[in-house]
Parts: C-alpha cells; structure tokens; sequence
C-alpha cells in the first residue's frame, strides 16, 4: 500500500466513475425499451 493518495484518489475516480457510467447506459437503455415497446 505504497500508493500516493493523489494516484489512489485518481483510481477511485475512474473506477466510480466506470460504474456510473455503466448504471445511466442500463437505466438508459431500459428506459429507451419501455418507450419502444410502449
């Protein structure tokens, strides 16, 4: 654990950043199915 905290910081946000990213496509494209089937 010889990481500097602005590097560990830096991972940390694209990791969350990843994941949002990934959860606002899912809820996208849900929403886009259901206007489509609708």
């Amino acid at each position: 654990m010889a990481m500097p905290s602005a590097y560990s910081g830096v991972v940390l946000a694209l990791f969350f950043g990843g994941v949002l990213w990934w959860w606002w496509w899912c809820k996208l494209g849900a929403f886009l199915n259901v206007y489509e089937l609708g």
